[in-house]
């Protein structure tokens, strides 16, 4: 996906994959955390401004979450 692109909503991705909404809802946050994503004040979200050759080290830092081992 390109900057500024929206990728699919949490209900199409429930729905695709038969997920609750509330992992798909952590897996935006994740993706926020990272700074792969941004979101608007209308729960909309975005791809961010990542160079493509920095995405493995955008926001390294912060330890993934496993919630369902």
């Amino acid at each position: 996906m390109l900057k500024g692109e929206r990728p699919p909503s949490i209900r199409e991705i429930k729905s695709r994959y038969q997920l609750s909404t509330s992992s798909v809802q952590s897996g935006f946050e994740y993706l926020m955390m990272k700074g792969l994503i941004e979101s608007s004040p209308r729960s909309e979200y975005f791809v961010a401004s990542v160079e493509e050759d920095h995405t493995s080290q955008v926001r390294a830092d912060l330890i993934p979450v496993v919630r369902d081992p």
